[in-house]
Order: structure tokens, then C-alpha cells, then sequence
């Protein structure tokens, strides 16, 4: 781990990770096997996988590790330009940034 995440800011309503449980403010840390380390990461992994595909990502939420299954939904046509944020994943963090499934 290198003490990078990325934060979910907002979540789009009845989307797939609203609908997996997703919650804002969860430090998003991985996707399937990949490490998420940035937004930029988290948008590429997105745009790699299939609709309708399940995916695993790996959340930490309060500072507790966790795993939900999402089904990969339609992406928008244009990835919102946003910041690469370190964050401390072995302390409570509140940074966030701009982030969907």
C-alpha cells in the first residue's frame, strides 16, 4: 500500500454504486486486482471494463476495509477533469474528489 486512494465525492442516484452500497466518502483502494491510486486510475479501470460486467471493489469506509460488488452501468461520454489525491489510508481521511461507477 502507498498511502494513496481515491475518495468518492458524489454518487450518481439509483446508479450501479449507489446501488452496491457505495457511500460518499469512501476511500476507494482498489478494482478487481488493481490498486486505485488515483482518479485517473479509477476512470481508466472504469473505461476498461464491459457494461454489465460485476466488478470488485475494494473500499475502505471509516477506516475499515470492505469489498462490494458493482455492476459496471453506462459511463459518460466525457471523463470530468479532476485532481490525483494522496491519501493516508490507515487514518480517517475526509478528502474527496469527483468519482462514479
Amino acid at each position: 500500500d502507498d498511502g494513496k486512494a481515491t475518495a468518492v465525492f458524489d454518487l450518481q442516484p439509483g446508479g450501479p454504486a449507489a446501488g452496491a452500497g457505495l457511500q460518499p466518502d469512501d476511500l476507494i483502494v482498489g478494482w478487481n486486482a488493481s490498486p486505485v491510486t488515483t482518479v485517473e486510475s479509477f476512470h481508466t479501470l472504469l473505461l476498461s471494463s464491459r457494461i454489465g460486467e460485476v466488478v470488485q471493489i475494494r473500499v475502505e469506509r471509516d477506516g475499515q476495509p470492505m469489498t462490494v460488488s458493482v455492476t459496471v452501468g453506462g459511463r459518460p461520454h466525457s471523463v470530468p477533469s479532476s485532481v490525483t489525491l494522496p491519501v493516508d489510508t490507515t487514518a480517517s481521511a475526509s478528502a474527496s474528489a469527483s468519482a462514479s461507477a
